[in-house]
C-alpha cells in the first residue's frame, strides 16, 4: 500500500502504515487486490536469506526498524468481536526477523496486496 506501478522502472512510493481497519474499508472497494493470509506472508519468508528473512531483491522496500517491517495478514488469531474490554487480534509478520505476531486493528502497520486472479 502507498506504491504503485510505473511502466519501465517497476514499483515506486513509499509503503504507508494504515490501520487493518482502514485496509478492509480499502479493499471493499477494490476489485484487483485484497489482503494477504498470514500463510501467504509467511510463504515469503527464506530464513536462508542473509540478514533479513526475504528476499531484498524481490522486495526491496522491507525496511529494517521495527514496526516499519510489520505487515498486516487478514487472517484472525482471536475473535471478540463486540467486546471492548478485549479486542479481536489478527496476525502481522515483521519481515526483518520472519516473525509472526499478532495485533489489534487499530495500529498502523503495512500492507502487501495480492493480486486477485480472474
Amino acid at each position: 500500500h502507498g506504491k504503485s506501478w510505473k511502466n519501465g522502472v517497476g514499483c515506486v512510493g513509499e509503503p504507508e502504515p494504515i490501520t487493518l481497519k482502514e485496509a478492509k474499508k480499502i479493499e471493499q472497494t477494490n476489485k484487483k487486490w485484497r489482503l494477504p493470509s498470514i500463510d501467504e506472508l509467511a510463504s515469503l519468508v527464506d530464513l536462508d536469506c542473509k540478514n533479513y528473512p526475504i528476499d531484498l531483491t524481490v522486495f526491496p522496500d522491507i525496511k529494517s526498524s521495527e514496526g516499519d517491517s510489520t505487515y498486516w495478514s487478514t487472517t484472525t488469531y482471536l475473535s471478540n468481536e463486540g467486546t471492548k474490554e478485549m479486542p479481536s487480534l489478527f496476525y502481522t509478520i515483521d519481515f526483518t526477523q520472519g516473525i509472526v505476531d499478532a495485533h489489534t486493528q487499530g495500529i498502523a502497520y503495512r500492507v502487501r496486496w495480492v493480486r486477485i486472479k480472474k
